[in-house]
């Protein structure tokens, strides 16, 4: 597994809301917790609600808070999906706090059997808590129920409080005039925020990794500042997913530490997107917002490195071999933008249909290629020893018999495989340009271009 390379015995970065990974320096994250802790344990408030954007740690919150709790103290009903009618969702809360399938169907039923449930849980000493989260998925008909269950109440005191989490869309729901009843019994309103700085992220980082079981630091300050940047400055769950890849990536390149040219080579490929859909959202034309192809970290290099690697090659052991964002048999992780750009593509955009239709837009057509292969070498007509080194090793006759039967489209590929196959065996050839990506580019070309005097000759 790619976190045993790094000296950790667990991922350290997935983004599942696992409270033993939880930070305590996310100021607002960290105050919403101790607020919403207070409410409950004092009890005299029966809604608390916990608002913020897509990846901010709103369902890590509320697990935290209940993994923090006395379980004895309570019995407890946890909602992760309330876009149901409200009998459905309450029939679902009954269920929860009797530990059985509720197998009532009427409203009227139900309400009565969930205040049997209140009455008979205080009898025991005990309290009943139902947290709801993605709240923004609420139909206001749903909150008016909610209302309208939250007289459910002894004179004296709450028998149950409910913590509703969601994004902004809730906010402005509760906001509304239309619910100003069930507003005015909200007890604690916290808003979570994104982390303020890149001190804050890396000590966030390190955190986890900790906890993960490293014993030193594995991302540069560098490169933290590179992922503040692509995280949206800030964003937990995007923090989380950049690091995660960047970690696969250096371990598929036999790296000894994160830098920032990995985490922006990760970082801009999210951009694409997330670019794209800030453009479809504002109006604003998507080539104004774009960055240029040359930019653009080439899908041919990461397809022909892991390709190469499939086929037996080994990394080599210097921090100079071609960033490869492919860890083999593991590509798909690279392509989870969706996950990336927002939480809920759904409520933004769809990504997917946008690369299906663009996919230009992220990396360069074949013709593009093609049509820069023409211009053989590093552009000066020289082309170095090393490189003619390469050369004659793939320019074998069984390679050059295969070039003769095939197409343009399938010569670029062979090219872009080969390449990365020499660069692997001969690391020491990036050295002559700094960059991998570049120097795979150069030789591929050099490639093409030997393949088109073959199929000329």
């Amino acid at each position: 597994m790619y976190y045993e390379y790094w000296g950790l015995n667990r991922q350290a970065f997935d983004n599942v809301p696992d409270p033993t990974m939880y930070f305590r320096a996310h100021e607002s994250v960290e105050q919403a917790v101790a607020e919403v802790l207070f409410a409950i344990e004092e009890g005299d408030d029966c809604l608390a609600v916990i608002v913020g954007e897509v990846g901010l740690g709103k369902t890590t919150s509320l697990r935290v808070i209940l993994d923090s709790l006395d379980q004895s103290k309570y019995r407890i009903a946890f909602v992760t999906n309330p876009d149901v009618t409200f009998t459905m969702m309450l029939r679902d809360i009954v269920g929860q706090l009797k530990g059985e399938t509720c197998e009532i169907k009427r409203k009227d039923d139900l309400l009565e059997e969930f205040n049997r449930i209140l009455f008979s849980t205080a009898d025991e000493g005990k309290r009943v808590l139902i947290f709801i989260d993605e709240g923004n998925a609420f139909k206001s008909p749903n909150l008016e129920s909610l209302r309208l269950l939250t007289n459910m109440q002894m004179d004296n005191k709450n028998l149950f409080t409910i913590v509703l989490a969601g994004q902004p869309k809730l906010a402005k729901m509760l906001e509304a005039k239309k619910h100003a009843n069930l507003f005015q019994r909200i007890g604690v309103y916290c808003r979570l925020e994104k982390m303020p700085s890149w001190e804050v992220v890396r000590d966030y980082i390190d955190h986890r990794l900790e906890r993960a079981g490293a014993k030193r630091r594995i991302f540069t300050d560098d490169a933290v500042k590179s992922v503040f940047e692509y995280s949206e400055h800030g964003v937990p769950r995007l923090v989380n997913k950049i690091c995660k890849l960047a970690l696969k990536a250096g371990q598929t390149n036999g790296l000894p530490e994160i830098g920032p040219e990995i985490v922006s080579a990760i970082g801009e490929r999210f951009q694409r997107f997330t670019r794209k859909m800030r453009a479809a959202g504002t109006g604003e034309s998507a080539g104004a917002v774009e960055t240029p192809a040359e930019e653009q970290l080439p899908a041919e290099a990461v397809e022909a490195t892991a390709a190469a690697e499939d086929a037996g090659a080994q990394a080599p052991e210097t921090t100079q071999a071609p960033i490869s964002l492919e860890t083999p048999g593991e590509p798909a992780e690279v392509y989870e933008t969706a996950d990336i750009a927002a939480d809920e593509p759904a409520e933004v955009c769809e990504p997917a249909a946008v690369a299906a239709e663009e996919p230009a837009e992220v990396y360069e057509p074949a013709e593009t290629v093609s049509e820069r292969a023409e211009v053989p070498g590093n552009g000066d007509g020289n082309i170095s020893s090393l490189t003619q080194v390469c050369l004659d090793e793939v320019l074998r006759p069984e390679v050059l018999e295969k070039v003769r039967g095939a197409d343009k489209n399938e010569r670029i590929k062979m090219a872009g495989q080969l390449a990365a196959e020499e660069i692997k065996k001969h690391p020491e050839v990036v050295t002559q340009s700094g960059d991998p990506v570049t120097k795979w580019k150069e030789l591929r070309n050099e490639i093409l271009s030997a393949f088109s005097a073959e199929g000329n000759s």
